[in-house]
C-alpha cells in the first residue's frame, strides 16, 4: 500500500514555524510543519490558513479554546497564560501585582474569582478605572477578563457577580469597610471618597453599602441599588433604618437630637436586605 506524504518541513524560526507560500500549495492540497504540528491549506481568497496544534489551543497561543483550568492567586507568579483552558477559575487570597508573560500579544483568559482576592493596578497592569498603585478588591463569583497589550503588559476589566439592577461605582476608602457596611459617598476636599454611614452624624447619612472589606485609601467597590447579601441576624420582612453605630442597620430609630431617621430597605432573610435610599430625617 502506498503511503500518503504531505508536503512537509520541520523548520522553526524564532519560534515561528515555516508556512508554505501560495504557490507551494493548489486548492484542497495539505502541508504540515511537524515540528509545530500545524497543517495549512489554501482558502478561497487565495490565502495560506491553518490548523493549530493541541499545544497551542491549550496554551493560548493559538484560538481560544472554552476549557475551564484552575489557577492559584500569587502576588506575581500566577501562571494565567500556561492553564489548558481560557476560563480559569482563580484561587486563593493574594493580591497580584503582575503575571508572567504572555506567549503573545492579544490572547485573552477570564478569572472567575473563587473568594477575596486583589489586583494592584501599574504600568503593566492597566485596570478599568483604576489608576496606578490603587488595588481591585474582588469577591467571591466576580468575573475579571485579562487581555494582553503585549507579552508583559495587561488591560484588566472588572464584572462584579450582581443581581440585574444593581449599580455601583470604584470610590476611594477614607477609613477602613467591612463587608456589608451600609456607605456614605462624600466629598473630601475636592475627592469623592467613602466612609461608613452613621446616623449620629448628620452628613454621614447612607447612600450605599459595600460588599468586600477595604482598607483604608483602597478603592472600594460601592453599591447603590441592589441587594446587601454581607448582613446578618436581620429579621425577614421588616424595614430597616440606617443605625448611630457606624456603618450598620437597625429597625429602631435614632432617637437623639441632631441624629438620622433614615429607612434604607426591607430585609428579605437573615442574611439579605433589599437596599433602597431614602432622604434622611434630621431629628431636632
Amino acid at each position: 500500500m502506498a503511503n500518503l506524504i504531505l508536503k512537509n518541513s520541520s523548520v522553526v524560526t524564532e519560534g515561528t514555524p515555516k508556512a508554505p507560500t501560495i504557490s507551494d500549495l493548489v486548492y484542497g492540497e495539505l502541508a504540515i510543519n511537524y515540528s509545530a504540528g500545524r497543517l495549512y491549506f489554501k482558502k478561497a481568497d487565495n490565502s495560506i490558513s491553518y490548523f493549530p496544534s493541541i499545544e497551542e489551543v491549550a496554551t493560548a497561543s493559538g484560538p481560544i479554546n472554552y476549557d475551564r483550568a484552575t489557577v492559584a492567586s500569587a502576588s506575581t507568579t500566577s501562571d494565567i497564560w500556561a492553564a489548558a483552558g481560557n476560563q480559569i477559575d482563580f484561587t486563593g487570597t493574594a493580591i497580584v501585582t503582575a503575571f508572567p508573560n504572555a506567549p503573545k500579544a492579544g490572547v485573552e483568559r477570564v478569572l472567575v474569582c473563587a473568594s477575596t482576592c486583589g489586583f494592584t493596578a501599574s504600568s503593566n497592569m492597566l485596570i478599568d478605572g483604576f489608576p496606578t498603585g490603587r488595588t481591585l478588591v474582588c469577591a467571591a463569583n466576580d468575573i475579571v477578563l485579562v487581555r494582553a497589550i503585549s507579552t508583559t503588559q495587561f488591560r484588566l476589566s472588572y464584572h462584579p457577580y450582581v443581581v440585574p439592577g444593581t449599580h455601583f461605582d470604584f470610590v476611594v476608602a477614607s477609613e477602613a469597610l467591612v463587608a456589608g457596611n451600609l456607605v456614605n459617598v462624600w466629598n473630601n476636599a475636592g475627592t469623592t471618597s467613602v466612609r461608613k454611614a452613621d446616623a449620629s452624624s448628620a452628613s454621614k447619612y447612607a447612600n450605599g453599602y459595600v460588599l468586600s472589606s477595604f482598607d483604608a485609601s483602597a478603592v472600594a467597590t460601592v453599591f447603590f441599588h441592589g441587594v446587601n447579601d454581607k448582613l446578618s441576624a436581620l429579621s425577614a420582612g421588616l424595614q430597616y433604618l440606617s443605625a448611630a453605630s457606624p456603618g450598620a442597620c437597625t429597625t429602631t430609630p435614632p432617637s437623639g437630637g441632631g441624629q438620622l431617621v433614615q429607612i434604607v430597605g426591607v430585609s428579605f432573610s437573615a442574611t439579605k436586605m433589599a437596599f433602597q435610599f431614602n432622604q434622611p430625617i434630621q431629628l431636632a
